[in-house]
């Protein structure tokens, strides 16, 4: 099994022992979506091996399989705000 297969088993066998969602949305570009509680963007076959919750501030890099699942579980640090339109 080469490197990338060896992360994608352990990707699906950490969402699936912590009960979350594993949804693949790019198979060219490696990104997965990890739903939880929180939802969770992860790219484990970039150069960065990114993680980000969406609509926070909240990304880390170089992030394994285990740490991208517990981020859908923790406390987001950074909400983003709507930004708003005035018309004159």
């Amino acid at each position: 099994m080469n490197q990338k297969g060896k992360i994608l088993a352990e990707l699906e066998l950490v969402c699936k022992s912590r009960g979350v969602e594993l949804i693949e949305k790019g198979y060219k570009n490696g990104h997965y979506q990890i739903k939880g509680p929180l939802l969770v963007n992860y790219y484990p076959f970039s150069a960065k091996r990114t993680a980000y919750v969406k609509n926070t501030t909240e990304g880390r890099k170089n992030v394994t399989p285990v740490e991208a699942v517990e981020m859908c579980f923790k406390e987001p640090s950074g909400i983003k705000k709507a930004k708003r339109r005035v018309s004159y």
